[in-house]
C-alpha cells in the first residue's frame, strides 16, 4: 500500500477546473485542455506506484484484484453518467443529421473501451465544430486511461518474469523509457501528419502516462535543506508550465506533440517537487481541504460536464453562452458530481460487502453490467434510424445529407491530405481527358460543385475540383506562420498553382473559379488577392470569382425542424453590414483586371428582407454555412448567364 498524497488529489482539482474552464469558454482558459494531460501523469503515478509496489511485495500481480478495483472505482459513476445522458438524449436530440443514432454509437463504443477510436474515425478532430456537439466525446481520454489500465499489468508481469540481470526496478524502469521515447516520438510525428490520429489514440499519448509512471519509481529523499529548496523550486516551475500552457494555447496549436511536453512536465515537476518539500506552500496549497474536496470528485465533474454542454449546446442550435455554460458546466455538473461521489462512487468503491466477493465475480459482474447498457445504447440507436419520422423530417434528413458527388473522394477534408486529389476521379463529366476550368479553394468552392458540374453537363465542358477544407485560394505566402492549418495550407497552395500550371500548358485549361469563405477575409484579400489574379493572367487564364455565401445564424436542417422559418432566417440587412468591408475588398482586388468576373450569388439566397434557409420548399444549406447539392444546381439555373462567360 503506497502512503496518500493528498497533494496529488489537489492537482486532480488543477487538471479539472482547467478542462471545465476551457469547455465553458472562460476568457483566458483557451488551452485548458491540458488539464487531460495531467490528468495521465497522475494516472500513470498511481497505478506504477500500486502495481510495483505489489509486484516488489509479492513477486506477482493480482491481475484480477486490479480489475475488480477499477471496476469498483470507475464503472458506478461511469455507467450513472452513461444512462443520463442516453436519457437525456431521448428527449432532448433528435435523429436529424444522427444526433442520436450518434450518441449511440458513442456510447456503445465507450461502454467497449474504445471511444478515442471511435472519435478518431468519426469527427475531423477534437476542435471540430461538429465534434464539440458530441456528448460523449470527453470519454476519449477514459479511453485512454483504461487501454494503458488493460496493458500496462500484463506488462509489469512480464518483466517479472524476465532473467534477473537486472533488479525489477530497474527493468520497468528501462521498458518505461523505451515506451516513453517511441511514443513521444510516434507523438511528434503524428501530430504533423495525422494530427487526430495523434491526439486520440493510446500509442501517441502512452509518453505521457510514462512520464507519471518513471515518477512512481524515483526515490523521494527530503533529509537535506537543499533538497527542499530544490522541490519547492521544481513545484513553482510546474505551476508555470501549466499556467502558460493553459493561457497561451489554443485550438490552433500542433498538440499534442511538443505542445504536450509543457503541461506533462509541468504536472510531472509538481508531484516530484511537492514529494521533496511537503511543507512548501505548492504542497500545502494543493493539500488543502478545498483543493482536496474538488480533486476527490473531479472523476465525476469531468463525466457530467461535458453532456450538459454538448446537449444544451444542440438543443439551442450550436449557441455558446457564457454564463448559462458557466451554471452548466461549473455549477449543475459539480452538485451532480458531489451527489454522485457520495451516493454512488464512493459507497461502491468503499463498500466491505462488495470487496468481500472474489475479484472474478466482481469483473464478471461488470461486464454484465456493462453488456445490459450496450444493449440500451443499440435500442436508442435502433429507434432514432428506424422509427417514425414526420415528412419534414425525412426532407430535412435529406437536406442534412445533401453534400457534392465528389466530395468524399476529391475534396481534402479532415486532418491532412497533402497530395492532390486525383485528376481522373475529379473531373466532370468522368473521363475528360481536356479540363477546361478548375475549382480552387476552400469547402466553399466545393460547395459549388454541383452547380459547376450542370454548367459542365450542358456546354459540353469539364471542370476540375481542387478544394481544400479552410485554405483559400491564394499564391503560398513564403512564410506560412507558425500552427499547422497554415502550414498545411501553404503546401495545398503550392500544389495547386503548379496543378493550375501544368494543364494551362498541357490540358487546355482556359478558366478557374475561385470560391471561399471570404468574410472575415479582409486582410488576406487585401493582400494576397491581387497577386493571385496577375499570376493567373500571365498564364492567359480567365477567373471567375464566386462571392460570399450568405451564412445563417444557425444549421438549416436543426433549425428548420425545430423553429419556423422566419426564426431560421438572418435579415438582409445584417448580412449586408457583415460582408460590407469583404465587398469593398473583392471590388478593389478585382477592379481593373478584364479577365476577372465577379459573381454575387446573394441574389439566389436573400430577397429585401431576408437571407433564408429554404425557398420554395427546397432548402438551401445542409448546415449553416454550406449549400446544399441540389441547392448549388439551382443556383446553376439562376445565375446560367454569369455561368456563361466561363465557356
Amino acid at each position: 500500500m503506497i502512503a496518500y498524497r493528498p497533494d496529488v488529489d489537489g492537482l486532480r482539482a488543477v487538471a479539472i477546473v482547467t478542462v471545465v474552464a476551457c469547455h465553458i469558454g472562460l476568457p483566458g482558459w483557451s488551452g485548458g485542455y491540458v488539464g487531460v494531460d495531467i490528468f495521465f501523469v497522475i494516472s500513470g503515478f498511481l497505478i506504477t506506484s500500486l502495481l510495483v509496489a505489489e509486484a516488489e511485495a509479492y513477486r506477482h500481480i493480482d491481475l484480477w484484484g486490479f480489475y475488480a478495483r477499477r471496476v469498483r472505482r470507475l464503472l458506478p459513476a461511469f455507467l450513472t453518467v452513461l444512462s443520463g445522458t442516453l436519457l437525456l438524449g431521448l428527449f432532448c436530440l433528435v435523429s436529424l443529421d444522427g444526433e442520436q443514432q450518434a450518441l449511440a454509437k458513442s456510447a456503445i463504443a465507450a461502454l467497449l473501451l474504445n471511444a478515442n477510436h471511435y472519435y478518431w474515425l468519426a469527427t475531423g478532430g477534437y476542435f471540430d465544430r461538429p465534434a464539440e456537439l458530441l456528448p460523449l466525446l470527453h470519454l476519449w481520454s477514459l479511453a485512454v486511461e483504461e487501454q494503458f489500465y488493460l496493458i500496462w499489468p500484463l506488462g509489469l508481469m512480464a518483466l517479472l518474469g524476465v532473467r534477473p540481470s537486472q533488479t525489477y526496478h530497474q527493468r520497468v524502469m528501462t521498458a518505461l523509457w523505451v515506451v516513453l521515447l517511441a511514443s513521444l516520438g510516434l507523438s511528434i510525428w503524428l501530430t504533423w501528419t495525422r494530427p487526430s490520429a495523434a491526439f486520440y489514440l493510446m500509442p501517441s499519448r502512452a509518453w505521457e502516462l510514462a512520464v507519471g509512471s518513471i515518477l512512481a519509481l524515483v526515490p523521494v529523499r527530503t533529509q537535506s535543506a537543499h533538497a527542499v529548496l530544490g522541490g519547492i523550486a521544481l513545484s513553482f516551475s510546474g505551476i508555470v508550465a501549466i499556467t502558460t500552457a493553459v493561457a497561451s494555447y489554443g485550438q490552433n496549436t500542433a498538440f499534442p506533440g511538443f505542445a504536450a511536453l509543457l503541461p506533462v512536465l509541468g504536472a510531472a515537476a509538481l508531484i516530484a517537487g511537492n514529494a521533496l518539500a511537503p511543507q512548501g506552500f505548492p504542497a500545502r496549497f494543493l493539500s488543502s481541504a478545498p483543493m482536496v474536496m474538488i480533486g476527490r470528485v473531479s472523476y465525476s465533474w469531468y463525466l457530467w460536464h461535458w453532456p450538459l454542454l454538448a446537449i444544451t449546446r444542440s438543443v439551442q442550435l450550436g449557441t455558446k453562452d457564457l454564463l448559462r455554460d458557466f451554471l452548466l458546466a461549473g455549477i449543475l455538473a459539480f452538485v451532480l458530481a458531489c451527489a454522485t461521489y457520495r451516493w454512488i462512487e464512493n459507497p461502491i468503491r468503499r463498500s466491505s460487502m462488495l470487496r468481500s466477493y472474489p475479484a472474478r465475480v466482481t469483473v464478471r459482474f461488470g461486464v454484465l453490467v456493462t453488456v445490459v447498457c450496450v444493449l440500451l445504447a443499440a435500442s436508442l440507436g435502433a429507434r432514432a434510424r428506424l422509427g417514425p419520422k414526420s415528412a419534414l423530417e425525412l426532407k430535412l434528413m435529406v437536406a442534412a445529407a445533401d453534400r457534392p458527388p465528389l466530395q468524399e473522394a476529391c475534396h481534402g477534408a479532415g486532418e491532412s491530405r497533402p497530395l492532390l486529389p486525383s485528376v481522373d476521379r475529379c473531373v466532370l463529366p468522368p473521363g475528360s481527358r481536356v479540363v477546361d476550368t478548375i475549382l480552387w479553394g476552400d469547402s466553399h468552392a466545393d460547395h459549388w460543385m454541383p452547380a459547376l458540374a450542370e454548367i459542365a453537363r450542358n456546354n459540353r465542358m469539364s471542370v476540375y475540383q481542387l478544394t481544400r477544407d479552410g485554405c483559400p485560394p491564394y499564391l503560398p505566402t513564403t512564410r506560412a506562420g507558425d500552427d499547422l492549418s497554415a502550414h498545411r495550407c501553404a503546401t495545398a497552395q503550392r500544389l495547386a498553382v503548379k496543378e493550375i500550371e501544368e494543364h494551362r500548358s498541357n490540358r487546355g485549361l482556359k478558366t478557374v473559379v475561385l470560391s471561399s469563405d471570404w468574410v472575415a477575409q479582409d486582410a488576406q484579400i487585401r493582400s494576397r488577392l491581387p497577386g493571385t489574379l496577375d499570376h493567373l493572367g500571365t498564364l492567359g487564364l480567365k477567373v471567375l470569382i464566386i462571392g460570399p455565401t450568405p451564412g445563417l445564424r444557425y444549421t438549416a436542417p436543426e433549425c428548420l425542424l425545430r423553429h419556423n422559418e422566419r426564426f431560421c432566417a438572418w435579415p438582409r440587412a445584417d448580412y449586408n453590414r457583415k460582408r460590407a468591408r469583404t465587398m469593398h475588398e473583392l471590388a478593389q482586388a478585382t477592379s481593373d483586371r478584364p479577365y476577372v468576373k465577379f459573381l454575387d450569388p446573394t441574389p439566389f439566397f436573400c430577397d429585401e428582407e431576408l437571407c433564408r434557409a429554404i425557398r420554395n420548399g427546397q432548402v438551401l444549406y445542409r448546415d449553416a454555412g454550406h449549400v446544399s447539392a441540389s441547392a448549388s444546381r439551382s443556383f446553376a439555373a439562376f445565375a446560367s448567364a454569369d455561368f456563361s462567360w466561363l465557356r
